[in-house]
């Protein structure tokens, strides 16, 4: 079981999220702002955060570029989500340390299997 911050502004695909990553087994918490979602992550121990590109206040991608100065990337995975299916955008994300970018719409089935590639072991 993983403890997750589900940052998602729109609340109906939040609900629906967190409620498949439960049924999954994982902890999960929800914001809908990103400047909220940056104290929660700095000030709890999260082992993912599932990030939406545009949230209020701080975009994911501000969020990830905070962690990294403040060097956290490391201590939680990150799982980038957006209705933008812009090639610049997923590179940056990627670079800044988030391990994954999915395309909304996507499937519950897509999510919980990208969440729990990410939280798997990684051969050394």
């Amino acid at each position: 079981m993983a403890r997750i911050l589900l940052a998602e502004d729109q609340t109906e695909l939040s609900r629906m999220m967190a409620s498949a990553l439960r049924l999954d087994g994982h902890q999960v918490e929800i914001e809908a702002d990103g400047a909220n979602t940056l104290e929660g992550l700095l000030a709890s121990q999260f082992d993912m955060a599932i990030l939406d590109v545009h949230l209020p206040r701080m975009s994911g991608i501000e969020i990830c570029e905070k962690l990294s100065a403040e060097g956290n990337m490391d201590e939680v995975h990150i799982l980038m989500i957006s209705a933008d299916a812009n090639p610049i955008q997923l590179e940056k994300c990627l670079a800044l340390g988030a391990e994954a970018y999915l395309n909304k719409p996507f499937s519950v089935q897509v999510l919980l299997k990208e969440v729990d590639r990410i939280l798997s072991p990684q051969p050394s």
